[in-house]
């Protein structure tokens, strides 16, 4: 008892002193209110509490400017401030980008005491006089603030685009309101006209037919005062093809370039393989490939940083296509079809998926998880969403504390437990964790159908490794039930070759947007065994070649919105085990269809987010010249030796829960080889693990 007593009062003791000390210390000055907020052009008054410090007062500052009265050098769209600490902030048109200044308090007699705060900036309104009594001053301002156009839409040639503007004054004021255009120093057809009604407090906006390269100003001048809006053209859609073989030949107005956040101190930017190093638009980049420095550009650094790649993937640089501006950049949502190493698989990202990417100049950057061998770009008008995130702007590398640091790519987490396990596991998650690569479902019992209801199992996998001209799979597809009898009962598994065209994917031509594009035949050439996992075992040893003939539709701001991969090939090889009296070798023709429909991004934002409801068919059908173990289980029938047709089709819908956890409704008909087990109508719901994005089949 003693002894912990004795622990206690040591305890206590300590912790007096500590307070004493602490109370003892110097109290910085600070700043009140600490967190100001003003309209335009009205004053805030703000007050340095000394705390016994600074006998001879502060001096204040706005954005290290000022104060008054000798404020010449400060710019129009800084606030100024008193020498007694009164801000007033700049007028509406003046008021900075980022709706905020800093306004500083520095101690005259040492100038290592200092406080600062951030003041917020409002937009300010017009309020309603019968509301709010008679006005005091005088408020003008004109609504909207901005207006984003759409020009060009093809569902509408020849019509011309318009936005309403109404003037706002409280209270009125005499006379009539003067609007003009870019204070009409351009013809209509550069930036569109203005038609005000009679009475002067509105005015209809038409658009012209293209986007200028122009920024649009709306200007309303009442009796000397003038107000503006902002009019944002964007064109109904904006189009770019990138590929690595362009890099090969010529400098091209769309780059490629590799990183990888995992390799070196500070990351990697790598040129992809095969690239002409000697080109001239190469050479421009070759100061930036390499570990990340303090000069590599900051635009590859802000895509990577702002992206979801988790490892290694490529940035796609490339100068805005004809329609988009530096002024409507920002105003885009920019999707991505792409054809990548880590998979035969054509993949489909929303912003959603990837991240915004960066707007800066007349370019635009982003950093896709995958390593792009070539990508379709195209740019959609935005859609109004509470919870979409725009593209950024350039800015300075901050760690993840939030202070400045040398730049870098690598993730901060790289070295903590477990994360540095993980990150091990990159190659893995890159072959195996490609949209449309793998997926595996956890089945409720059956719904609806025969049989007693059981847990099954469905997993499809098809990882891969880009070689040469194509890629080397391992295709495989599970199906199995936890039931003895069960009506699930194959495992196919083997290794494939697929072949695609790369340098021109399409038969039209990839530099131009089609709403409906014919890809080149994709062939695959495959090699394995088909298992009945439950006994008696049937196993065959088969070959097969299968070409597929790509047709995509792109319609409702959704680039492959809607596509159809016809199949057809045929299957042979020979048994390794039955339980039957087969007699001849497995021989197969085979005819088919693989089907997406993505439910339109702009449909489900609002609660689903950038991941679209996907809804997926497949339909094959078997003609088998000798006859092979069929069970028609739909009709209670037995099993028996049968060639002819034999049909197997699978419909699926899935809806996003998360990035990586989506619900699945699954509908089964028909059966796979070796026992083509004959299903009925099968409905089954689960759960399916996959990764960010979809693919085309």
């Amino acid at each position: 008892m003693l002894r912990s007593y004795g622990s206690a009062l040591v305890f206590a003791t300590v912790t007096v002193l500590w307070q004493t000390c602490a109370g003892a210390q110097q109290r910085p000055i600070a700043i009140v209110p600490a967190a100001p907020t003003v309209l335009p052009d009205q004053s805030v008054q703000l007050r340095a509490e000394l705390n016994g410090q600074c006998p001879a007062g502060v001096k204040w500052t706005v954005n290290d400017r000022g104060p008054e009265p000798n404020q010449d050098h400060l710019l129009p769209s800084d606030g100024k401030i008193s020498t007694n600490g009164r801000y007033t902030a700049p007028g509406k048109d003046d008021v900075p980008s980022s709706n905020s200044e800093t306004v500083k308090a520095k101690c005259r007699t040492d100038k290592n005491l200092q406080a600062s705060v951030t003041v917020i900036i409002n937009v300010a309104s017009c309020p309603a006089e019968s509301v709010r009594g008679p006005a005091v001053g005088n408020c003008i301002r004109l609504r909207p603030d901005t207006a984003v156009v759409e020009v060009g839409n093809p569902r509408k040639p020849g019509k011309r685009s318009t936005a309403s503007f109404v003037l706002d004054q409280v209270p009125a004021q005499p006379g009539l309101p003067q609007w003009t255009v870019n204070e009409n120093k351009l013809g209509p057809d550069v930036v569109g006209t203005l038609q005000p009604n009679p009475g002067g407090n509105s005015a209809l906006y038409t658009a012209p037919q293209s986007v200028p390269g122009e920024q649009i100003e709306i200007e309303v001048n009442q009796a000397g005062k003038k107000v503006t809006s902002t009019v944002v053209l964007v064109g109904h859609h904006v189009f770019i093809h990138c590929a690595i073989e362009k890099l090969k030949t010529a400098a091209d107005s769309c780059r490629i370039v590799n990183f990888n956040r995992l390799r070196g101190e500070r990351g990697f930017f790598i040129l992809p393989k095969g690239t002409n190093k000697d080109s001239k638009d190469i050479e421009d980049m070759k100061k930036d490939i390499g570990e990340i420095k303090d000069d590599t550009r900051v635009e590859w650094v802000n895509a990577v940083n702002s992206s979801k790649a988790l490892a290694t993937g490529s940035i796609i640089d490339f100068e805005l296509p004809d329609g988009a501006t530096q002024a409507n950049c920002a105003n885009y949502d920019w999707k991505f079809v792409t054809q990548v190493e880590e998979s035969p698989n054509i993949l489909i990202y929303n912003p959603g998926d990837v991240g915004p990417g960066i707007c800066f100049g007349n370019h635009f950057v982003i950093a896709l998880p995958v390593t792009v061998l070539w990508v379709d770009v195209t740019g959609f008008v935005q859609t109004l969403d509470p919870q979409r995130t725009g593209p950024a702007s350039l800015a300075a590398y901050k760690d993840c504390y939030g202070n400045n640091a040398p730049q870098s790519i690598a993730p901060c987490d790289r070295d903590t437990w477990p994360m540095e396990w993980l990150y091990r596991l990159t190659w893995l998650y890159t072959h195996f964790g490609q949209a449309g690569t793998a997926q595996g479902t956890i089945s409720l019992p059956t719904l609806v159908g025969q049989g007693a209801r059981q847990l099954t199992y469905d997993v499809q996998a098809d990882p891969a490794w880009k070689a040469g001209p194509g890629w080397i799979n391992v295709p495989l597809i599970f199906e199995k039930s936890t039931s003895p009898g069960s009506n699930l009962n194959s495992l196919l598994v083997g290794a494939a070759y697929d072949v695609h065209f790369l340098r021109n994917p399409n038969f039209m031509s990839s530099k131009r947007f089609s709403p409906f594009v014919v890809r080149k035949p994709q062939f695959r050439f495959q090699s394995g065994t088909e298992i009945a996992p439950t006994a008696p075992h049937d196993l065959n040893w088969m070959q097969s070649i299968t070409v597929k003939w790509p047709l995509v539709f792109t319609a409702r701001k959704q680039p492959s919105l809607f596509t159809i991969y016809p199949v057809m090939g045929f299957e042979g090889g020979s048994h390794i085990e039955t339980h039957l009296p087969e007699k001849g070798a497995p021989l197969r023709g085979l005819a088919g269809g693989d089907a997406s429909y993505r439910v339109p991004f702009t449909w489900t934002h609002n609660f689903f987010g950038g991941t679209p409801i996907t809804l997926d068919y497949t339909f094959r059908v078997r003609w088998l010249v000798n006859p092979e173990p069929t069970t028609n289980i739909a009709n209670n029938g037995a099993q028996t030796l049968s060639a002819g047709t034999h049909i197997f089709s699978r419909s699926t819908l899935t809806v996003p829960a998360t990035q990586n956890l989506q619900f699945q409704l699954t509908y089964l008909r028909g059966g796979l080889p070796p026992e083509f087990a004959m299903l009925g109508n099968t409905v089954s719901v689960g759960l399916t693990f996959t990764n960010p994005g979809s693919s085309e089949h």
